[in-house]
């Protein structure tokens, strides 16, 4: 599906959604995503890009997204050092919507790199009401020949 027609549908989902908002609710809507991760015994190279996804629970609105972030010159992770960055947001779901919401997080190297990641978790902000986070412990992303490697949480 090309990304015109991916933001349209998009789009008529999120306004189908906010006019079911129940009677009397508050509208709480998506204002930032952030990422941070904790590497564990074995770094992430500088020139390996990391590619997150955060999709409502049905998968049917992509709420944030960012691709080949923290892949420059000194974008290293050294072994046991924590990150972080923001995610853009593309969909302004409201926070009811994002409940259980999915965290697709791929990296790839250029070339070979296995990153060990001792805690990654992605957090969604709102305009009002508190912060949804899901994480993941003790994984490892292992990209080889420039190929992506993925999890999912």
């Amino acid at each position: 599906m090309n990304k015109l027609l991916r933001s349209l549908l998009q789009i008529c989902a999120c306004a189908a959604v906010a006019a079911s908002l129940p009677q009397g609710a508050v509208a709480q809507p998506l204002a930032s995503a952030t990422f941070l991760t904790h590497t564990g015994g074995d770094d992430k190279d500088h020139d390996t890009g990391i590619y997150i996804d955060v999709y409502t629970a049905d998968r049917r609105i992509l709420l944030a997204h960012i691709e080949n972030a923290d892949n420059c010159g000194g974008c290293h992770y050294d072994d046991h050092s924590e990150h972080g960055f923001n995610i853009p947001v593309v969909a302004r779901a409201e926070r009811w919507q994002c409940e259980n919401f999915i965290v697709v997080l791929r990296t790839r190297a250029n070339g070979n790199d296995r990153w060990i990641i001792d805690h990654a978790s992605v957090t969604l902000n709102f305009a009002g009401g508190p912060p949804l986070e899901k994480s993941r412990r003790n994984f490892e992303l292992n990209s080889r020949g420039s190929q992506f490697a993925s999890i999912e949480f």
